[in-house]
């Protein structure tokens, strides 16, 4: 078992089909960064070797500097990055709403290691799992309070939200926006554990545990963003969510009913298309394609729907442009994505921060891959934001849609089997 010294700077496990990409499953880890690049309002900083030095300009654009050098990254980046538009042009508030919520992070957190340290295993090695306290009858016992909502966002105020998006879409702004809470949580077990624990209770292809020190970064996502393989880019963008079953039988039906959901297939076919026109900005034209569509996928608690879309990038087009020309995930925003920015904007009284942004690996031949940052915590001095969201078009139901933000913390909240992330 562990002891402190041993808790790996980052870590990114995978179910099957994720970060590692051979379905095979396993995972990545990450000693003690060389260097660490992470944005400021006027560029970035660049720590490392003791030092510290100022950047002006893109961090992105000097991580890929590094990077090339024999340097693998891993980071994310936070929902508000640029603060852009799809077309990368700023976003205007007019005036911008007043947000609420505890510290987050600079919006690039990047930490850079040397290409010959990275270890891949097949599972997370003896030494560095966490020691169970004294007499205690669970391997990862995960102790926190029940997560509660931010003041500004109870129940109530959920329902008149998604009320106000359909008039929207009523008036034609928009087709579907992704509106999201905030909770609070107090962990009682260190950030490393929980993020086991959190594995241990819902596998998934794209986890990550990311510690920048002031902060430690935690993620369940199985969704991907972006992933880049020599010229050919991929997006699998998920949407539609469901309970599983208590049996097979159940889970039969439930993904029946998932497939046949209208309104849920309506909204993944509308994201498909907004990720078809992104990858179609940073791509060859004509190669951009849907490759699947209304694939159902298991969870250990849930059923999703997701598609696939794929193209060959355009020759020389960098890491940053992908970034800017394609963010924020437009599964996770809405589309057409400037008028869903705008409304999220005007609607959520919280910064999402390393929510709905990006996070995962970039290689020193420019391949990357990217992971959305859904059912993610951000923990810093002792305390825990999380967040969760729901997709809202013309014929969502509010309570329902409440219900699906409930659902997908179940995996936090259930403690009631070995790796439980909440008391309940």
């Amino acid at each position: 078992m562990r002891t402190e010294n041993q808790i790996p700077s980052a870590v990114l496990l995978d179910s099957g089909g994720g970060w590692l990409g051979d379905g095979d499953g396993g995972c990545l880890i990450f000693g003690k960064p060389e260097f660490t690049i992470f944005s400021t309002p006027g560029g970035a900083v660049l720590e490392g070797g003791g030092k510290r030095r100022e950047i002006s300009g893109d961090p992105v654009r000097e991580m890929e500097k590094i990077a090339s050098g024999g340097y693998v990254a891993v980071g994310f980046f936070g929902y508000e990055y640029l603060e852009n538009t799809d077309d990368g042009t700023p976003l205007t508030r007019s005036p911008r709403r007043k947000k609420t919520g505890v510290f987050l992070p600079p919006a690039v957190n990047f930490h850079l290691y040397p290409e010959s340290s990275v270890r891949r295993s097949a599972g997370i090695p003896e030494e560095m799992l966490p020691v169970p306290p004294e007499n205690h009858e669970r391997e990862f016992p995960a102790r926190c309070q029940d997560p509660t909502p931010f003041p500004e966002q109870q129940g109530e105020r959920f329902v008149e939200n998604v009320e106000k998006i359909k008039s929207h879409i009523r008036d034609g702004d928009v087709y579907q926006v992704n509106i999201s809470e905030a909770w609070k949580i107090s962990p009682q077990q260190d950030p490393y554990g929980l993020f086991l624990s959190l594995f241990r209770s819902q596998p998934t292809p794209f986890a990550s545990y990311m510690d920048f020190g002031r902060f430690q970064f935690l993620s369940g996502s199985m969704e991907l963003f972006l992933a880049k393989s020599g010229g050919s880019i991929v997006s699998r963008p998920i949407k539609g969510t469901i309970r599983r079953g208590e049996n097979s039988g159940e889970d039969s039906r439930m993904m029946r009913e998932l497939s046949g959901n209208e309104k849920e297939k309506a909204e993944i076919l509308m994201i498909t298309d907004l990720m078809r026109n992104d990858l179609s900005r940073i791509c060859v034209p004509s190669t951009v394609q849907v490759k699947e569509i209304f694939r159902i996928k298991k969870y250990k608690t849930l059923f999703h729907m997701e598609s696939e879309v794929g193209g060959v990038l355009r020759k020389d087009i960098s890491f940053g442009e992908i970034i800017k020309k394609t963010f924020p995930p437009g599964s996770v925003t809405g589309a057409p994505k400037t008028n869903a920015l705008r409304i999220i904007d005007a609607l959520e009284p919280h910064f999402r921060g390393p929510y709905c942004g990006a996070a995962g690996i970039f290689y020193p031949n420019g391949d990357f891959c990217l992971s959305v940052s859904i059912r993610c915590l951000q923990i810093s001095d002792g305390s825990a934001v999380c967040w969760s969201g729901a997709g809202v078009v013309w014929d969502s139901d509010a309570g329902r849609e409440f219900e699906e933000i409930k659902l997908k913390l179940k995996a936090l909240k259930n403690s009631a089997s070995p790796g439980g992330f909440f008391r309940e």
